[in-house]
């Protein structure tokens, strides 16, 4: 008789956890729980709401509970001039979006491309009407441009001049015309020191 109690308990806990199981499950797919707002956040100077709206329109499925939230965040940084979005779920029918914008330091090749770099380094599309200095390089090279022109704008501002143009050869040996117009030619690897 207690193997047999023991047998019914076990059962009926485990039919009680298969019920709440089945009854949680049903609830969290209920659209009971829609997603009625999506809040955006962050110091969004060059960002548009449409934007946002075309990154999203029709591609939101789910509710509060079952929104794939990797899915929002990699449609946001879809949307150019966004570097980084964070999506996060606020009760009982928002998510909340905090968004992170590149800063632009230059442009990457010609202007009809429509590349830019980041103050990190990172290239991305977007469009700008700024008056930016002209990065180019081996594919893959931004960062290392980026780092070159903080280098050379820090040793060249003693002399007064700034770099315009910074580009890397195939070879790594550096171009820069300065805004003078002066041309200089350059090895092939920045100082250690920081001495020429």
């Amino acid at each position: 008789p207690r193997a047999l109690n023991l047998a019914a308990s076990i059962l009926y806990l485990l039919a009680g956890a298969i019920v709440l199981g089945a009854v949680g499950f049903s609830l969290v797919r209920s659209p009971a729980f829609p997603l009625k707002v999506i809040r955006v956040e962050g110091d969004l100077a060059r960002v548009e709401r449409k934007e946002i709206v075309e990154a999203l329109q029709g591609r939101l499925q789910g509710t509060f509970f079952t929104a794939d939230l990797d899915l929002v965040r990699e449609r946001f940084e879809t949307v150019p001039w966004v570097r980084h979005a964070a999506v996060r779920r606020i009760w009982p029918d928002r998510l909340e979006v905090r968004v992170e914008e590149h800063a632009e330091l230059a442009r990457w090749g010609r202007r009809e491309d429509g590349k830019l770099v980041n103050i990190q380094g990172e290239l991305f599309v977007a469009w700008s009407d700024s008056d930016l200095p002209v990065f180019s390089g081996p594919q893959g090279s931004s960062l290392e441009v980026a780092r070159g022109y903080g280098e050379f704008t820090r040793l060249l501002a003693p002399l007064g001049f700034t770099p315009r143009q910074v580009i890397l050869s195939e070879r790594r040996a550096w171009q820069l015309k300065l805004d003078s117009g002066l041309v200089l030619q350059l090895g092939r690897d920045l100082p250690k020191d920081g001495v020429y």
